[in-house]
Order: structure tokens, then sequence, then C-alpha cells
């Protein structure tokens, strides 16, 4: 699994759907155990490198990978994980991502996705996940999900779109504590955008960072509750290969 169930804890969020029933090999890397790649996904053999410099699988995949990534944003055209084994929904499909410091002591979190996220789904089959991973300076690398080495991160912002309601965590990954839930007034979606403010107080730095400026982030959408996915849940990620730098502002997201 990407996100190592004992460590977020069973009772914050619930469950989607059945896992797949999928053989499931289990590796520790600095103490958290994380779903090891598995046979057959052919990623990482070869390299290729797309327009922005961005290392791409080898075939098969779903053409040319374009990201444009600056300090605090990520913008990429709009593709699914390859290793991704659910609906191809619109709303699962992101785009672009912003992170900000405004320096009101908190971390200003944006997501896009390509068409209105469903914030009343009437049944579990409808339910999306939102997921930033955030690098505070010390993960581990290489990153926990096949393909995505460069995908490192020690802490994760989760909001979740059920039919018994919308929801949103943060979970530091480098300790068993519970996810720490935030008040509805502390994330929102409208449209195709979702938008959290986090205390940096739940997000201390890790390996020395001292400054959120330092922390990394990564976008991406899944079908299923990260909680007791794998990989394959995963249905796109923003930027695509990487993570991109928290900009330190003095104002918040537009």
């Amino acid at each position: 699994m990407i996100i190592p169930l004992n460590l977020l804890g069973r009772a914050a969020l619930h469950r989607k759907r059945p896992a797949t029933k999928v053989s499931i090999q289990v590796e520790t890397l600095e103490g958290r155990a994380l779903l090891s790649k598995g046979p057959g996904h052919g990623v990482g053999e070869l390299k290729l490198q797309a327009v922005y410099g961005e290392p791409v699988p080898p075939d098969p995949h779903p053409g040319p990978i374009h990201n444009i990534v600056g300090n605090g944003y990520a913008i990429k055209s709009a593709r699914f994980y390859p290793e991704y084994f659910g609906p191809k929904v619109a709303a699962l499909n992101v785009a672009s991502a912003i992170a900000v410091a405004p320096g009101d002591g908190n971390l200003d979190l944006n997501g896009q996705v390509v068409l209105p996220i469903n914030t009343s789904p009437t049944d579990p089959t409808q339910n999306e996940y939102y997921l930033w991973a955030i690098n505070r300076g010390g993960a581990a690398a290489p990153g926990p999900i096949p393909g995505r080495p460069q995908i490192a991160f020690d802490a994760a912002v989760l909001v979740a779109v059920e039919s018994t309601g919308i929801t949103a965590y943060v979970k530091d990954l480098t300790n068993s504590s519970a996810p720490v839930a935030l008040p509805s007034s502390d994330f929102s979606i409208s449209g195709f955008t979702l938008k959290v403010s986090v205390p940096l107080s739940l997000l201390p730095g890790t390996g020395g960072a001292t400054d959120p400026s330092q922390y990394r982030v990564n976008f991406s959408a899944w079908d299923q509750n990260p909680l007791f996915a794998n990989h394959h849940a995963i249905a796109s990620m923003v930027p695509e290969f990487r993570s991109f730098r928290v900009r330190d502002a003095t104002h918040g997201i537009i």
C-alpha cells in the first residue's frame, strides 16, 4: 500500500470498497511498510526524455508528458497514471496544483482536475480521494510509487469525497499517530478546484528543514481510499514524475 495502514489508522476514514484481490509484496523502507513494485509492471527499466526533461516510463504509455513546474505550482497535460486500474473519470484526472506558505502559519494547497467534482456522491462506488503528498525535507528516497521514485513524501493531506460526507485529514507518516481531522472551514471544493489550508504546526520540518519553502508537494487523485488501496488506485498525479517546491509568499492562493 502506498500509505501504510498501520500509520494512518483504521478509524480515520471509511473504506470505499473491498480491496482488489492482488498479491502484494511488502518491503521495509525507513521503518515504513511500502508496497513493492510487484511483478510485471515494467516501469523504470528504460528512460526517455519528454519536452520538459521529465523521465518517462517505457512503452506502452499514453503519449508525451508535458509538465510545467515552477516555484509553488505545477501544470501538466492531463493524463492517467499507466498503472491505474479504475474507471477513467475526468474528476480524477488532475491538471494542476499550487502550494503556498503565505506567512500566516498555514500551508495553502490547491488542486485542479479536468471536470467538476461530484460533491454529493450517492453510492460508495462514486467516492473520490485527493492527496497532497508532502516531503517536509527528510522523506526517504526513492519514493514508494512504482515508476515514480522522485515522488518521496513523509506527510499526507487527504480530502475524501464520500457518500457519507466530505472530510479532510493530515497524517505525519514518520510516526504511528492517528490522522488529524481538519475543520470544514479549512477546506473547500468548488467545481474542479479543491483548496485546503493546513496549520504548519501539523507539518513540522524533517531532515533539517526549517522553513516550508524547503518542502516539496505532489498532488494526486485516487478512486479508492489510500488507507486501504495499492498504487493501482492512483488515477493521476501532478507533476507526473516528481514534486514541486512550496512557494514562500506574503499572500495566499488566488
